[in-house]
């Protein structure tokens, strides 16, 4: 699970710096950010994973959980206001 954690969450940079360097193409930017909004959410499934399993806290969860929250909200902002 550690794994999926560190690629999923590392996607989601990936994706807005790679939709970032193709921004003059508006929808491939786009694009991107809903790719980085999925890796978001496969993130939160493994830690939702983790919780269930007992491997982490309900309060590590809800710390993780409000961070991503707070993020996905400035990615779709960003998303919906580009251009």
């Amino acid at each position: 699970m550690t794994d999926q954690i560190r690629r999923s969450s590392r996607s989601i940079k990936a994706n807005i710096a790679e939709g970032w360097g193709k921004r003059i193409y508006t929808d491939v930017f786009k694009r991107h950010l809903v790719d980085a909004l999925g890796s978001l959410e496969e993130t939160k499934s493994w830690l939702i994973s983790c919780l269930d399993c007992h491997y982490i806290t309900n309060e590590a969860f809800q710390n993780f959980a409000n961070e991503y929250d707070l993020l996905g909200s400035k990615i779709y902002k960003l998303h919906q206001n580009w251009k």
